[in-house]
This record gives C-alpha cells, structure tokens and sequence, in this order.
C-alpha cells in the first residue's frame, strides 16, 4: 500500500458479514469532518454500485 499511497483515492476492503458501509466517525455524537455531506455522498454511490 505504502508504494502506491500518492496514487491511492480509495481504500476498500470487503467483508463477507452484513451489508455495511462503515466510516471512522462513529465514536462520538455530533463530530463531523468538513467534508462530510461529501462523505455520505459517496458512500451512498459505492452502496448502490455494490448492490445492484
């Protein structure tokens, strides 16, 4: 990974358990990064590419 990491967009890893999109924003209420509509954006995308 670290020899492609200037190159990288997104990391994706695929589990086998559950229909789940995660984020790393989970441990607390109401803290958000700037980008976050963004964010939820494109996991709406991936979500729906992935599923149909």
């Amino acid at each position: 990974m670290k020899e492609f990491r200037s190159q990288l967009k997104l990391y994706l890893t695929v589990h086998s358990y559950g229909q789940l999109v995660l984020t790393p924003f989970g441990y607390t209420k109401h803290v958000y990064p700037k980008n976050f509509k963004q964010l939820v954006s494109l996991l709406l995308f991936i979500r729906k590419e992935t599923t149909e």
